[in-house]
């Protein structure tokens, strides 16, 4: 359950203050200022929930971690959940902070779009490869930077032991988030989260709802991407097998089980957990057997 509460804590973070400094600071801040926004904001709530968690903050991490073993299938739903319902309390707080009346005219400035939509007036080709392209490049240096995912609650010694690794963490998906952001906002106002668009799509209505289905797979089409040519990076080499051979003995394979130990004969009294291992069979042994 904690990891299910970090999970929509850290996504409610991130959706609040990126939307925030769209909604109220937007033009004072610039594109410039949002992407550093949503950058710090993961980069923050990374640090504080990737002990507990792993600190996905999307579904589109959750899918790409799952498709690369790091994540129990089991868990991709609750994750899913817990993220879905902390991004749209996220984006309500900040459609309540940016204040306008109706609630829909701020929500129509946070909802993604293309074409019409679009800040520059970019179509649906631009705004699929948009989408696609910029998640799976952050999804790949997530997956390249992160521990394997905690299976289990992990214990308080365990998280603080990783806490530098985290830090790296928390800095790296922060400045690709920046980087994603700075080259995506014009193009869709870049959602990179299927929970980024719902929220303020919900609340918008009309063609945000229309568009939503692009904010949605694309980002989860980039995230398996992304998983997939992290699994053709890092795939573990093949080991061939190494033959060693010592004085006097027949060769063996150094890689394959070792043979059990054997308890002493009873003459042997040496104690009664005593184990003996069995020395390798020396040539002359294996060729009278192979006579008889």
């Amino acid at each position: 359950m904690r990891r299910y509460v970090a999970e929509a804590v850290g996504t409610f973070g991130v959706m609040f203050a990126g939307s925030c400094a769209i909604a109220v600071g937007g033009a004072r801040l610039g594109d410039t200022g949002v992407a550093l926004a949503f950058g710090l904001g993961v980069a923050a709530m990374t640090l504080v929930m990737a002990p507990i968690s792993g600190a996905h903050l999307n579904p589109a991490v959750t899918l790409a971690m799952a498709f690369a073993g790091r994540t129990r299938m089991r868990d991709v739903g609750f994750y899913t959940a817990a993220q879905t319902v902390g991004g749209i309390v996220g984006a309500l707080c900040a459609m309540a902070v940016g204040g306008s009346n109706p609630m829909s005219k701020t929500a129509e400035t946070l909802a993604n779009g293309y074409a019409s939509r679009s800040p520059g007036n970019h179509g649906l080709g631009a705004a699929i490869v948009a989408e696609v392209v910029l998640t799976a490049l952050f999804v790949l240096v997530l997956l390249s930077v992160s521990d394997a995912h905690p299976r289990g609650e992990p214990t308080l010694e365990a998280a603080q032991a990783q806490r530098p690794s985290h830090a790296v963490m928390a800095g790296a998906v922060g400045v690709a988030y920046t980087l994603i952001h700075l080259v995506g906002l014009p193009v869709t106002k870049l959602a990179a989260n299927p929970v980024r668009a719902l929220g303020p799509a919900l609340f918008a209505q009309g063609d945000a709802i229309i568009q939503l289905w692009l904010f949605v797979l694309g980002p989860l089409a980039g995230g398996l991407i992304a998983a997939g040519i992290h699994r053709v990076l890092w795939a573990a080499p093949r080991v061939k097998p190494v033959t060693l051979v010592a004085a006097g003995t027949l060769p063996y394979r150094a890689n394959l089980r070792p043979p059990v130990a054997q308890p002493l004969d009873d003459d042997e009294d040496v104690g009664p957990s005593t184990l003996r291992s069995p020395r390798p069979p020396r040539v002359e042994e294996a060729q009278s057997a192979l006579v008889q």
